[in-house]
This record gives structure tokens, C-alpha cells and sequence, in this order.
């Protein structure tokens, strides 16, 4: 007959309520989060299909963040070229009605400060910006 010291019995006992008490852990935990996984132990092959998936994620959240920008750029873009185009139709209807000797010195001294007010608004306009970017920065 083999004898088993008290010590013995005591280790072989926490060993199985350590045991029992991680397990009882483990599912308390994954009950509250909802996680099969908790740890990258617990399931090797569906924690890299876990991370492929946040990683694609991530990937279209910036994907669309992309598309955003670029749509808000083109708004603004069509706009600052649709405000150019007017200014410069008003500009060659000047010129046009100013090509004749029909108009006296101070009509024409008045047409010149229009022109010079159009001229600065299309500046401005060229010196739109999206952010800290100017919209037709060197084109």
C-alpha cells in the first residue's frame, strides 16, 4: 500500500480548484464581453481571421474617409471654377462694350475699377482652400 502525505493531497487539491476557478473565469468573461476569443491562445486560427477582418475595417472606415474629402474637394472645386467662369464673362462683356469710342473717359474709369474688383475676386477665389490646402495649388 502506498502512502500519500498530507502535502500531497493539499497541492493536488489547488491545483484542481486553481484549475476549476480559470475555467469558471474564462466563461465568466467571455459571457460579459461576448467574445469567443479573449486571448490570442485561446483560438490561434480565428484570432488572425479577427484581425483580417478589424484590419479591413479599418481599411474601408479610411477608404470612405478618402471618398468624403475627395467628393467635398470636387464641390468645392466646381464651385471656385463655376465663380471663375462668371467673372470672367462679366470681364469680356466689359471689354466688348468698351471696344468702341462710344464711351467718354470717366465711364471707362469706372469700368476700369470693376475690372480691378473682378480681378480680386478672382484671386480669392483662386486662393480657395479644403483645410490647410488650396484647391488649385500649382495649376
Amino acid at each position: 500500500m502506498t502512502r500519500v502525505s498530507e502535502g500531497s493531497n493539499k497541492a493536488s487539491l489547488n491545483f484542481s480548484l486553481n484549475k476549476v476557478k480559470k475555467r469558471l473565469e474564462d466563461l465568466q468573461l467571455k459571457g460579459t464581453t461576448l467574445n469567443k476569443i479573449s486571448r490570442p491562445s485561446d483560438n490561434a486560427i480565428s484570432n488572425i481571421e479577427a484581425l483580417a477582418i478589424t484590419s479591413l475595417n479599418e481599411d474601408n472606415k479610411q477608404f470612405q474617409r478618402n471618398a468624403d474629402y475627395a467628393l467635398l474637394t470636387l464641390g468645392i472645386t466646381e464651385k471656385a471654377i463655376s465663380g471663375l467662369t462668371d467673372i470672367l464673362s462679366k470681364a469680356k462683356e466689359l471689354a466688348i462694350s468698351q471696344s468702341s469710342d462710344f464711351y467718354d473717359h470717366e465711364i471707362r474709369k469706372n469700368v476700369a475699377a470693376e475690372v480691378r474688383q473682378l480681378h480680386k475676386e478672382a484671386i480669392s477665389i483662386a486662393n480657395k482652400r479644403v483645410g490647410t490646402k488650396y484647391v488649385f495649388s500649382g495649376f
